[in-house]
């Protein structure tokens, strides 16, 4: 009777290069072991049918020991393909494959996972600067402007709020092409209500690739403007006149925002 297992420990991708990258696979062997001399790793691709060893499909042989119970491989693989990656433990006989384990056929203790190979890494980490951060005039609401670059994604979004609410905001954007060249870089001005004049406020740009299924985001933090408390000065960033020795009515408060 067969008292082993086995189990993929991961599979991941550790370079991006073409045609070919290099994949590593890990994997467990439990229990007493005896019974089997090695496990072949497969990578069938997709479209084949339902997963199915095959001679042409093995990539590598990874030979067991009875001290040992971890395992693990690199091998190389085409780059942006689907695969069903496969672990089938084998025994031999005379150096020969058998046929059978414990008088069942081979393949029925082979396990299998979905595993695709990426052409790249998914979008790197955004480059978040800020373009300007403006108080209230007649002209303009106090505002924060940042603007972003980056590649390889699909869409973003910016979250954005006090520190103590990072996620209170959102607003999201979609890369459309210009001329068959992706638009990776841009800006929004951000309005920030009386309440957060002043203020130090998060802002958290993330891009998202939808075909890779990857994000990358950065956080920066930026202190508001805090609002014109003097009239004269409030009138004359709006690009108003106004003779000198005005007093400052209660009203103008409301309209200055403060």
């Amino acid at each position: 009777m067969v008292d082993f297992t086995i189990g993929f420990k991961s599979v991941t991708q550790v370079n991006y290069t073409v045609p070919t990258c290099a994949v590593n696979v890990a994997f467990n062997i439990g229990g007493p072991h005896e019974d089997i001399d090695s496990v072949q790793i497969y990578a069938i691709p997709a479209g084949e049918g339902s997963p199915s060893p095959g001679l042409g499909n093995v990539v590598d042989s990874v030979d067991l020991t009875m001290t040992e119970f971890e395992y693990a491989t690199s091998v190389q693989l085409p780059a942006g393909t689907a695969f069903t990656i496969g672990l089938c433990p084998r025994s031999e006989t005379g150096g020969v494959l058998d046929d059978q384990i414990d008088d069942q056929y081979w393949e029925t203790f082979c396990i299998f996972r979905q595993f695709t190979t990426m052409l790249n890494a998914g979008p790197g980490n955004p480059q978040v600067t800020v373009n300007s951060i403006q108080p209230f005039t007649l002209d303009n609401t106090n505002q924060i402007t940042i603007a972003w670059s980056g590649f390889d994604y699909t869409n973003g979004n910016v979250y954005w709020g006090p520190l103590n609410n990072q996620l209170e905001n959102e607003w999201s954007w979609t890369v459309v092409d210009q001329g068959n060249e992706p638009q990776y870089s841009g800006s929004q001005s951000f309005t920030i209500p009386s309440s957060l004049q002043g203020k130090i406020l998060a802002f958290k740009v993330e891009f998202v690739n939808n075909y890779l299924n990857t994000t990358s985001q950065t956080i920066i933090g930026v202190q508001s403007a805090r609002n014109y408390h003097s009239v004269r000065d409030f009138l004359q960033a709006s690009n108003v006149k106004f003779p000198s020795g005005v007093n400052h009515p209660p009203s103008m408060r409301a309209m200055m925002q403060i």
